[in-house]
Formats: structure tokens, C-alpha cells, sequence
């Protein structure tokens, strides 16, 4: 089964390691939505996880899930810092004049 970046942050922030108990804080987070289209996306998710079969490899998924996660959001931020410092934004030709 695959999820897609808006369930995995879902999963990431209001997930827990029992399957049972993210079930039931899903179901309820989903009930004090007010936005018709997040709620679409949160029952979706709702039937995609409150399955047999989802809930024999949850926690592996919950793992893998939270780390992948966490590593995008290292990136995006590192990224972020990169583009904000313009030391390391030079052009070829100065790299290329102090080699020289």
C-alpha cells in the first residue's frame, strides 16, 4: 500500500507506535474537521489504514514512515540555508580564478 506525502505527515504527526490507538485518534481528528476536502483526504486515509493487512506491518510502516519524514524535512531545511547564504552562491569563473 502506498501513501502519499499529505497521509505520511498525518501518519508522522498524529501517529502512534499501536495501530489501534491511531485508529481511534484519526477518528476523531477527522471528526472536528470542518474543511469538506480534508476530511475527504482524512477518511481516505482512515479506510487505507483500518485494515487486517495494514495492521499487520503498521508499526514497520509507522517506523519507516517517521524516518522518512524526519530525513525530508533535514533536506528541505538544509536546503533552505544553502539558498539563504550567498557565500556558497558564486559564480564558475570566481571558482575557477581562485583555483588558478
Amino acid at each position: 500500500m502506498r501513501l502519499n506525502i499529505f497521509e505520511k505527515y498525518v501518519l508522522y504527526y498524529y501517529g502512534c507506535p499501536s495501530h489501534k490507538n491511531t485508529v481511534e485518534r484519526l477518528k476523531y481528528l477527522t471528526s472536528f474537521m470542518v474543511d469538506p476536502e480534508g476530511k475527504r483526504r482524512m477518511l481516505a486515509l482512515l479506510r487505507k489504514i483500518d485494515t487486517k493487512e495494514f495492521a499487520e506491518w503498521y508499526s514497520c510502516c509507522y517506523r519507516i514512515t517517521r524516518n522518512e519524514i524526519r530525513d525530508y524535512d533535514k533536506a528541505v531545511r538544509s536546503v533552505r540555508l544553502i539558498e539563504a547564504n550567498e557565500d556558497y552562491l558564486c559564480d564558475e569563473e570566481d571558482l575557477y580564478d581562485k583555483a588558478v
